[in-house]
């Protein structure tokens, strides 16, 4: 994990899945409801509203995506110097 100051990014990782994937520059973002994880994503223009929008590079299912966050969010306090407590079935590889 790489930590970040960069508006409301504060750091950026990668999940690996040993044997099978690997995704990087996953953002951990800092929300109005707390720290929550992101996909890779690219900005592009809508022609249509003439708006910058953001539309994600990888796809991953909502509770795959919450289990990732929560393991995010879990190793950027760690990092931090602000210990949480680990779940006992951490099945998310950092």
């Amino acid at each position: 994990m790489r930590m970040v100051n960069a508006g409301k990014t504060v750091a950026f990782f990668s999940v690996e899945w040993p044997g099978k994937m690997t995704i990087n520059d996953m953002k951990l973002i800092q929300g109005q409801n707390g720290i929550f994880a992101a996909t890779p994503s690219r900005k592009f223009l809508d022609k249509k509203t003439n708006q910058e929008k953001w539309t994600p590079i990888v796809y991953m299912e909502q509770d795959i995506l919450q289990k990732v966050s929560v393991a995010a969010e879990l190793e950027y306090h760690q990092l931090s110097g602000n210990n949480k407590q680990t779940p006992a079935n951490d099945d998310i590889p950092f």
